[in-house]
């Protein structure tokens, strides 16, 4: 057998074949991560079904979700999936922010004029009935 050939098992043939492995998995790793498609849609999707709630584009959340976006969109052009993608997912959440935002705005005039039923109803059933005590 020459000289220069490895045994099978030993020492350095398993060191040679470790760092192969390790090196491969390292370049596995680093490799670039796939373009953000999917979230930059969901972002897109979020910022559509906030306003359609009836977020303004002046709300402070909507604005981020739009600068957001719009920074996202330049990462992935530039190649930067990881930041695109945060970014578009930071812009997704801000939008639901505005949605929520809006959502409880509405919750909360509904509740006032429910009250405020109730109360002209108060007011109608004792005018109709003097003597009757009712409670609040």
């Amino acid at each position: 057998m020459p000289a220069h050939r490895l045994a099978p098992t030993s020492p350095l043939r398993c060191i040679a074949w470790a760092t192969a492995v390790t090196a491969s998995l390292l370049l596995a790793a680093c490799a670039h991560a796939p373009a953000p498609t999917e979230q930059l849609g969901a972002s897109r999707a979020a910022i559509e079904s906030a306003q359609s709630a009836g977020a303004s584009d002046v709300s402070p959340e909507m604005a981020l979700a739009r600068n957001k976006l719009a920074r996202a969109d330049a990462a992935a052009k530039a190649h930067d999936e990881v930041k695109a993608r945060r970014l578009a997912e930071e812009a997704a959440l801000d939008a639901q922010v505005a949605r929520s935002r809006i959502e409880a705005e509405k919750s909360g005039k509904a509740a006032d004029e429910v009250a405020a039923s109730m109360s002209a109803l108060r007011e109608e059933m004792n005018r109709s009935s003097p003597g009757a005590a009712t409670k609040p």
